[in-house]
C-alpha cells in the first residue's frame, strides 16, 4: 500500500563545534556533526523536490528495506525478524505506532553494517521480554550519520546500542528526546566516536542507563539516568559509565536514584563511572542524587575505578637508593606528585616521581634519632613527622608545612611546630579533616600511650587532647574514612575506639579483637564503608595467617578472613578503590610484597585472593603505600644499595575532569585521584564521606574560613535535608514538590 506524501519536513539539528579543553591544555574537538548530517537532510528534501522520493511506503509488518526513501508505519507491527536498514538515505517514520516482540529475542530495528544518513522517529519499541541479546534499535559497525529521535524503548535488553568493533566504528550520529524505560541497559556504545546524545532519559533500568566502551569524543548532555535498580547479585547499578575511552563529556546529566540491593562485594550503585584506561573525559555541571546499596556494596556519586594489571609485580618501574641506609617509612602524599621517606639516617625526604625516576627535591633532619612515622595530611598541605629520642634532642614529634610552589627546594618544607611527648613514637595517623593528629608513643621504656593532639593549622595544641595507657608497643593507629573511629594495634590486641572531638569522652574503647596469637604491626581501614559496616585489616608475625580483615558493625569486631602472606608482616595497606589489599614484611618465602583481591561477599575462605607477589626488594620489606589514584606502589625497606622500589600495579582513569557537579546521599560522593585528574570545585552533601583520600583539595565547613576558587566543598547534611528524598521515593518538601523531585 502507498499514498502520495503531501508534506515533508526534517528539524535541522543546529549544532555548534564543541570544544573540551582540560587542564593539560589538550583540546578535544568534536567535528562538524552538523555539517555532514545536514547535507543528508537536504539531500533527502531535494530527492523530495524532484518527486524522486513522491511517493511515501506503509510498512505493516516485517520488512528489509533495501532502497532509498521514506517509509512510515501503518500500525503497532509485531516483529519477527525486524526491520532491518540495508541502504542509504532512508526516513523511518514510526508515525506514533508501536514495534513489539512478544518472544523478547527479537531486535526490533537494525541498521546494517556501513549504511549512513539514516533518520527514525516518532514511535514507540517494546521488546516484551528481558533477554541477553535483543535490542531496541541496533546501528552495526560502521554505519554513520544516523539520526533517531522521539522515539520510546521499553523492556528490551539494550534500549539503543550502537555496536562497532575495533576497527570498525559507528561515526557522527545523534539521538535525540529518546525515553528508555524498564530495559536492562538503556543506550550502550561500543567503539563509537563523535556521536551525540541529547536529553535522552533512561528510566528504571537494571544495570545501567548509559554505558560506553572503547569510545572517544562522544557527547551527553541533558540526559537522565532515573531509578537505576538492580537486584542481581552481581552486576553492578550504574546511571553513567565510560570504560577504556577518550575525550567523552557528560554536560548538565542527571541520576536520581541509583539502587543495588542483594549485592555483593564491589558490585556497587554508582552515578558516574570511569574505568581502567579513561583518558582526558569530563563529567561537569552535572548532578548525582540518592546512589544507595545495601548488602556488601558501597554506593558512589562518580567513581574513577581501575583494575589491577595481570602483571603488576612482575617487574619494578625503579629500583634506587636514596638514603643509603635503612628506610623505615613510605607515605605518598594525596596530589601524588611526592611520596616521604624516612630511615635509620634520622632524614626525611621528599622526592618525585615521573613515571620512571624518583628524584629527591627536599629534605629536613630534626632532633632525635630513627624516622618511625611519617604521614602526610588528608590534604597534601602538612607532613606529621615521629621519632625516637637521641638524648640531645627535646622533641620526637613534629609537623611541617608543605608547600610545592617555591622553585627553591630548600623552602618546600618548613617546620610548623614539634613537641617533646616521649621516648618512641612508633605511628602517626591524621583525622580524615587535618585536624587532629593520633599517636602510638612510648612515653618511657615501660609506659605505652595512644595520643591524640590538635592541630589548628599553625600550631599543635598545647598538650595531648586525650591520651590512653596501654601495656605494650602501640605499633600503629589509623582512623575511619569518616573519622567517627580510630583502631590501634598493641601487642596482641586490635582494639577500635570512638572519636568524638565534641564529646569529653573523646576517645570510647567500643571493641578489643585479642586472638591474634601473635605481635601486630600494622592496622588499616578500608575507605569503603556499606551503610554502618567497615572494613578493618591487620598484619604482624604469628606462626601462619599473617593478614586478617575484620567487619566492624555496631561497634562490634567480626573476623572474617585470614591468608598467609608467608613472613612476619610490617605493613599492611588498602588499595584506594578498597578491593585490593596490599602486605610487605619478611622475606623469609622469598616474596615479600603480596597484593590481595578482597570479596566479602564471597564464602569464608575465600574471601581473600592472592593475584600478586614480588620480591624485588632483596631483604625486608618495612613499609609501602598505594599512590591515591591506584597506579603506582612505592615499596622501602632493610637493603642499603636499593632501598626504593616502586611498581605500576593499574590501569587508571587519568586527566579526566570532574567539576562543578553536586553529589548528594552517597556513601562516597567522588573517589578518585586529584594527582591524576582534574576534581575541582564539586559540592557534596548528605555523603557519608564526600571526597575519598585522593581528592585532596576538599573544603569542609567549619574548619577552614573560606573555600578557595578550586575547592571541593562538603557541607554538612542540612543544606540538603528539606530536599532529600524519603524512602517512598517523594520529597521531604510537601507534596506539590514530589513530582519535581522525583525525576529531578
Amino acid at each position: 500500500m502507498t499514498f502520495k506524501l503531501k508534506q515533508f519536513s526534517i528539524m535541522t539539528m543546529l549544532l555548534s563545534t564543541i570544544v573540551a579543553t582540560n587542564m593539560y591544555s589538550k583540546t578535544v574537538v568534536f567535528s562538524g556533526t552538523t555539517n555532514r548530517i545536514l547535507p543528508m537532510i537536504k539531500e533527502v528534501g531535494n530527492a523530495l523536490d524532484e518527486n524522486r522520493w513522491s511517493i511515501g511506503e506503509l510498512i505493516s509488518s516485517t520488512t528489509t528495506i533495501s532502497n532509498p526513501g521514506v517509509f512510515i508505519l501503518a500500525d503497532d507491527i509485531e516483529v519477527n525478524s525486524g526491520i532491518v536498514i540495508d541502504a542509504d538515505n532512508v526516513l523511518l517514520d514510526l508515525n506514533g505506532h508501536m514495534v513489539y516482540d512478544n518472544s523478547g529475542t527479537t531486535t526490533a530495528i537494525t541498521i546494517n553494517n556501513g549504511h549512513k544518513n539514516i533518520f527514525i522517529r516518532n514511535g514507540s519499541i517494546n521488546g516484551k521480554a528481558d533477554t541477553s541479546t535483543a535490542s531496541g534499535i541496533l546501528i552495526k559497525p560502521n554505519a554513520s550519520l544516523v539520526q533517531i529521535e522521539d522515539v520510546r524503548i521499553l523492556e528490551c535488553y539494550t534500549g539503543i546500542k550502537l555496536g562497532g568493533v575495533t576497527t570498525e566504528t559507528v561515526t557522527e550520529c545523534k539521538i535525540t528526546n529518546c525515553m528508555l524505560v524498564t530495559n536492562t541497559k538503556g543506550i550502550v556504545v561500543n567503539y563509537a566516536t563523535k556521536n551525540i546524545f541529547l536529553n535522552c532519559a533512561a528510566y528504571n533500568c537494571a544495570e545501567a542507563g548509559f554505558e560506553l566502551n572503547n569510545s572517544e569524543l562522544n557527547l551527553f548532555e541533558e540526559c537522565q539516568a532515573i531509578q537505576i535498580k538492580n537486584g542481581n547479585p552481581n552486576k553492578k547499578a550504574i546511571g553513567f559509565a565510560s570504560t577504556d575511552g577518550c575525550g567523552n563529556i557528560f554536560k548538565e546529566c542527571i541520576v536520581n536514584g541509583v539502587y543495588k540491593s542483594s549485592s555483593n562485594f564491589g558490585y556497587d550503585a554508582i552515578g558516574f563511572l570511569f574505568k581502567d584506561n579513561e583518558t582526558r573525559s569530563k563529567i561537569y555541571n552535572s548532578i548525582v542524587n540518592r546512589s544507595l546499596c545495601s548488602g556488601d556494596g558501597t554506593s558512589y556519586g562518580i567513581q574513577l575505578d581501575f583494575t589491577l594489571n595481570d602483571d603488576a609485580l612482575s617487574q619494578a618501574l625503579y629500583t634506587g637508593n636514596l638514603a643509603l641506609n635503612e628506610v623505615f617509612i613510605v607515605d605518598w602524599s594525596p596530589e601524588t606528585k611526592f611520596i616521604a621517606l624516612g630511615g635509620a639516617d634520622n632524614t626525611v625526604r621528599i622526592a618525585t616521581f615521573d613515571g620512571s625516576t624518583l628524584t629527591q627535591i627536599d629534605s629536613k633532619t630534626p632532633n632525635g634519632s630513627d624516622i618511625n612515622a611519617l604521614a602526610w595530611s588528608p590534604d597534601g598541605t602538612y607532613l606529621a613527622v615521629g621519632t625516637d629520642k637521641d638524648g640531645t634532642g627535646d622533641e620526637e614529634f613534629f609537623v611541617y608545612t608543605f608547600d610545592s610552589s617555591p622553585l627553591d627546594p630548600t623552602s618546600i618544607t618548613t617546620l610548623e611546630d614539634s613537641k617533646h611527648i616521649s621516648d618512641h613514637v612508633h605511628s602517626v595517623a591524621w583525622a580524615p579533616n587535618s585536624r587532629f593528629i593520633a599517636l602510638g608513643v612510648d612515653v618511657t621504656a615501660y609506659d605505652y600511650e595512644i595520643q591524640v593532639w590538635g592541630f589548628d593549622g599553625s600550631a599543635l595544641s598545647t598538650s595531648a587532647l586525650y591520651t590512653i595507657e596501654r601495656t605494650s608497643d602501640v605499633k600503629a593507629v589509623s582512623y575511619s574514612p569518616d573519622g567517627k573511629y580510630l583502631a590501634a594495634v598493641h601487642g596482641t590486641q586490635l582494639e577500635i575506639f570512638s572519636f568524638d572531638p565534641t564529646n569529653n569522652l573523646m576517645l570510647t574503647s567500643v571493641d578489643v579483637e585479642t586472638a591474634y596469637g601473635g605481635t601486630l604491626k600494622s592496622v588499616d581501614w578500608s575507605p569503603l564503608t556499606c551503610g554502618s559496616r567497615y572494613y578493618v585489616a591487620v598484619g604482624g608475625t604469628r606462626s601462619s595467617k599473617t593478614v586478617e580483615v575484620f567487619s566492624f558493625e555496631n561497634e562490634t569486631l567480626t573476623s572474617l578472613e585470614t591468608a598467609d602472606h608467608g613472613a612476619s608482616i610490617e605493613e599492611i595497606r588498602w588499595a584506594p578503590n578498597g578491593k585490593y589489599l596490599l602486605t610487605v614484611g619478611g622475606a623469609e618465602q622469598g616474596d615479600e610484597i603480596r597484593i590481595y583481591s578482597f570479596d566479602a561477599s564471597a564464602t569464608a575462605g575465600s574471601r581473600l585472593t592472592s593475584e600478586a607477589t614480588g620480591n624485588h626488594v632483596g631483604g625486608t620489606a618495612y613499609s609501602a603505600d598505594w599512590e591515591s589514584g591506584g597506579r603506582y606502589i612505592v615499596v622501602v625497606g632493610s637493603n642499603v644499595d636499593e632501598d626504593v622500589t616502586l611498581f605500576e600495579t593499574s590501569t587508571v582513569p587519568r586527566r579526566c575532569i570532574i567539576e562543578s557537579n553536586e553529589i548528594a546521599d552517597s556513601q562516597i560522593g567522588i573517589e578518585g585521584s586529584s594527582g591524576s585528574n582534574l576534581i575541582t570545585r564539586n559540592i557534596g552533601y548528605y555523603n557519608t564521606v564526600c571526597f575519598s583520600n585522593g581528592v585532596f583539595n576538599t573544603f569542609i565547613e567549619g574548619l577552614n574560613e573560606n573555600p578557595t576558587n578550586i575547592d571541593n566543598i562538603c557541607l554538612p547534611p542540612f543544606y540538603y535535608s528539606i530536599f532529600r528524598p524519603d524512602d517512598t521515593g517523594g520529597c521531604n518538601g510537601g507534596e506539590e514538590e514530589e513530582e519535581e523531585c522525583q525525576w529531578w
